[in-house]
């Protein structure tokens, strides 16, 4: 009797489902309707304005007070254009979800739904392993095809229901080789490989980026499903590197950034993870293979229409400070020398950029980032060369390199990150002068604690210089409490 109560619950809440999206879809419509006539309606100030001024130079009335009014109208219409320049570029994906917020809850229901079926059929013992695993797999299927018919009318609700339709076949190979064991952790890793390809290709297909970042999640999370405890580093990288190298032609053929930014994240997480439990020389090879992966990725938009959009720039700044971090600290752990071979390399490769732009004597954002940036991993050179401290070091100068950005560009996000950033700085720097307390035989001048002191207080000194310099609108907007701790920073 319960699995008749389950199946007409399913029932009801898909026709409960699809009736709300629809309302749902006709308001969005009425809204947007609504809006663009709105648009049109407000250049009418405008031609009454340019209508009074005619009349004023007809008439001999006074006309300080138009000229004051057009004065603010234009100001007022000035005003809006950075705000519309600075809009927060996560943005889009916050109204995505509030948007799509009942068509994702609707999916997992559903997946919910037949899992609790199936769940409650395996507990009577009505079908066998291998029937369960090709109800999933069947289940899957009919979830992908239902999403294919859907997608003319319903593209981003098809997306979603065809990512819904992956993730059941990803589960289900899962528990197919983890739980029932029947097949082998190669057949279960070609299965999964397989699931990964279709899901992209069906994105590329589809032209859908919902459903490539779904396929991604996948695709990344794909080796936890099967692993049995072992670690296969070489293996699990090789195929992280085909899985970005993927990702790398899919977002130049769409030019999509979250996709991206989805493989940037997985493979930080797996690199960190590998980092801290086996520092070996091979994993130095895979480090430098995701730095050429991702700064092509984030130099897409530059050689394409020769500039820097906020997220090229702020990956720029994380994969290089994350790079450094990852390196030095292998090096230091299989204690290989030197440590600032990369730094060098890194400052390198942004100094040809730099000369690029200075070749075509253009002294705008991008030359102001590679130019940050080169200078930042100069200084991370030098201070690795005398021994300073890894984290607190490059933080101070990755936290300066932000506030120097956010300076030259004007982009929040940048400040963001600096005022997230400083606070931690300061927290490694007293961490730092704990070593004094347990430490002998330190010299006077030339220890390891005095030198990272030193980067951090010119760092200091350079955010406070930086943070005075900037325009009174901004200085404004500043928080009191960040220059308070800049100066205590520099005092101690």
């Amino acid at each position: 009797m319960n699995e008749y109560l389950a199946v007409i619950l399913i029932v009801v809440i898909a026709i409960i489902f699809n009736n709300l999206n629809t309302k749902i879809r006709k308001l969005e419509k009425e809204v947007s309707d609504l809006s663009s006539k709105i648009n049109q309606k407000t250049p009418q100030p405008e031609i009454t304005q340019e209508a009074t001024h005619d009349e004023e130079t007809a008439l001999p009335s006074p006309s300080p007070i138009y000229e004051h009014r057009r004065e603010t109208i234009t100001t007022s219409k000035n005003s809006e254009y950075p705000s519309i320049i600075q809009k927060d570029w996560l943005s889009p994906v916050f109204e995505f979800l509030k948007q799509n917020i009942l068509t994702v809850i609707g999916i997992f229901t559903l997946v919910l739904g037949i899992g609790y079926f199936v769940k409650y059929a395996i507990d009577k013992n009505w079908i066998g392993e291998t029937a369960r695993v090709g109800i999933g797999l069947f289940t899957g299927s009919i979830i992908i095809l239902t999403g294919h018919f859907l997608r003319k009318n319903y593209k981003t609700f098809a997306s979603i229901i065809t990512g819904g339709g992956i993730a059941i076949l990803y589960f289900t190979t899962t528990i197919a080789f983890r739980e029932y064991h029947l097949f082998s952790q190669n057949t279960a890793f070609v299965i999964t490989s397989i699931i990964t390809a279709a899901a992209i290709a069906l994105s590329y297909y589809y032209k859908s980026e919902v459903l490539i970042i779904f396929s991604l999640i996948g695709g990344f999370t794909a080796p936890l499903m099967i692993s049995t405890g072992e670690s296969n580093y070489p293996f699990l990288f090789t195929y992280l590197t085909l899985l970005n190298i993927g990702m790398l032609a899919v977002a130049f053929l769409q030019h999509w950034k979250s996709v991206g930014w989805t493989a940037f994240i997985f493979t930080g997480i797996y690199l960190l993870y590998w980092t801290v439990d086996l520092p070996e020389l091979l994993s130095i090879t895979f480090y430098l293979i995701s730095y050429i992966i991702f700064y092509i990725f984030a130099l897409h938009n530059y050689f394409r229409r020769n500039e820097l959009s906020v997220p090229d720039i702020l990956m720029l700044a994380l994969i290089n400070g994350a790079s450094i971090i990852g390196l030095t600290y292998i090096f230091h752990e299989i204690q290989y020398e030197p440590v600032i071979i990369f730094p060098l390399i890194f400052a390198a490769v942004n100094t040809i950029l730099l000369f690029r732009e200075y070749g075509k004597r253009n002294f705008g954002i991008s030359f102001s980032v590679f130019a940050g940036i080169t200078v930042s991993l100069i200084t991370i050179a030098v201070a690795l060369q005398f021994k300073a401290h890894l984290i607190t070091s490059v933080w101070a100068i990755e936290a300066t390199l932000l506030l120097f950005i956010w300076k030259k560009t004007g982009h929040k996000i940048f400040r963001t990150f600096f005022n997230i950033l400083f606070p931690l700085v300061i927290f490694a720097q007293i961490i730092t002068w704990c070593e004094y307390f347990s430490a002998k035989n330190l010299s006077i001048i030339f220890n390891p604690v005095f030198l990272t002191s030193l980067v951090t207080i010119v760092s200091t000194g350079v955010n406070l210089y930086l943070l005075k310099n900037i325009p009174k609108e901004g200085e404004a907007k500043s928080t009191p409490f960040l220059k308070i701790l800049l100066q205590l920073q520099v005092m101690g």
